[in-house]
């Protein structure tokens, strides 16, 4: 399931530097990745991506997601807001 396979991503108050608990603030779960590219839209999405895998474990996936402004998953984007390909070995 997704649970599995999450990476952390967090949006930063320009007022104060805080820490917005609103965006996103269950996504990450445990797992281990790495966001490598943060892209937003001209319509105000973020769509972003990287490599992630449960803990100890093969084989890595290449994973994307969209959400709106707000941190909510796109619905039309992948399956809830996900679209991955899993690669067979990182090794």
């Amino acid at each position: 399931s997704n649970e599995d396979y999450r990476f952390a991503v967090a949006r930063f108050l320009q007022s104060n530097g805080a820490k917005d608990a609103t965006f996103l603030s269950n996504f990450y779960t445990g797992g281990f990745g790495q966001c490598r590219a943060v892209v937003i839209q001209p319509n105000g999405y973020i769509i972003f991506a990287g490599g992630e895998a449960p803990i100890n474990t093969d084989p890595f996936d290449f994973s994307m997601y969209r959400v709106d402004a707000s941190g909510n998953f796109d619905p039309s984007f992948g399956t809830g807001g996900r679209v991955s390909t899993m690669f067979s070995s990182y090794g």
